[in-house]
């Protein structure tokens, strides 16, 4: 997995911005609300601040883009491991929670969760894949972060770190 990982790290860093320029949900989500409020038609009780609009906004806008990240990951995954692993599910339940992307292999389990980097803790984030590296009966886990930020260089985006949780290892891969 760590080398997969890798390799997506350049791969990422090779197309990431086809990805994001070519998403148009951005522009749509923000017409789209934009739109809503223009027409008055919400009742008064309901007159949001610029601030609570902007907040629903991005919150919005992360989810649409953590689902393209989803997909692209997957894509990868899937061409690289088609045919030699057991199986690589997207949205594994595990619990009451879902997993990102898990691979399995030779009984074993492969949890990754993906993020968009935001200036939030990463700590629930590693509580997360921790409760799946649980459940699923995994002592090793991924966190992948994707960077939007295009004026930062890849050299930057791009890094990994390891670090013990709780008595289990999660590789923290940027890109």
């Amino acid at each position: 997995m760590t080398g997969l990982l890798k390799a997506f790290q350049i791969y990422w860093s090779e197309n990431s911005e086809m990805f994001f320029s070519s998403n148009k949900f951005d522009s749509l989500v923000d017409d789209s609300i934009d739109a809503a409020l223009s027409k008055k038609s919400l009742p008064k009780y309901l007159d949001f601040s610029t601030e609570i609009i902007d907040n629903i906004k991005n919150s919005l806008v992360n989810l649409t883009n953590e689902a393209l990240t989803h997909l692209v990951l997957y894509a990868f995954l899937q061409r690289v491991l088609n045919g030699g692993v057991d199986f690589i599910q997207r949205e594994y339940a595990l619990g009451s929670l879902r997993a990102d992307i898990c691979v399995s292999y030779k009984d074993l389990r492969y949890p990754l969760e993906l993020k968009i980097k935001d200036h939030k803790s990463q700590s629930a984030s590693l509580e997360q894949l921790f409760d799946y590296m649980n459940k699923c009966l995994a002592s090793e886990g991924w966190l992948v972060v994707f960077d939007k930020d295009f004026a930062k260089p890849w050299d930057k985006k791009i890094n990994w770190k390891t670090r013990k949780y709780k008595g289990k290892t999660i590789h923290i891969v940027g890109c």
